[in-house]
């Protein structure tokens, strides 16, 4: 299984556990139901930004995306790197 399979399984989850319908979810994060499914379904995976506005919606971390996957050691990096990247990122008001 590829790595974009992974992530939308864990977009999903993640947005199952929190209760929300696709079309909820894409309200909070300004997207269309027809992209949260495309993500889910893996037929688009996010960019690094959207991920991290998905996290924030669904409270999680970004990495939590990336549970379980065979990559070994990939959650430690990406905590490592998103936490630095997640403080460039302009903030909304």
């Amino acid at each position: 299984m590829h790595m974009e399979n992974y992530v939308g399984e864990r977009i999903r989850q993640h947005r199952e556990a929190a209760q929300l319908s696709q079309a909820e979810l894409a309200r909070l994060i300004s997207k269309s139901v027809e992209t949260i499914s495309n993500f889910e379904r893996c037929k688009t995976a996010p960019s690094l930004q959207t991920l991290y506005v998905l996290a924030e919606a669904l409270g999680v971390r970004v990495s939590d995306f990336f549970d379980d996957t065979p990559i070994k050691g990939l959650r430690n990096v990406l905590d490592a790197s998103i936490s630095h990247k997640w403080k460039l990122l302009p903030k909304k008001d």
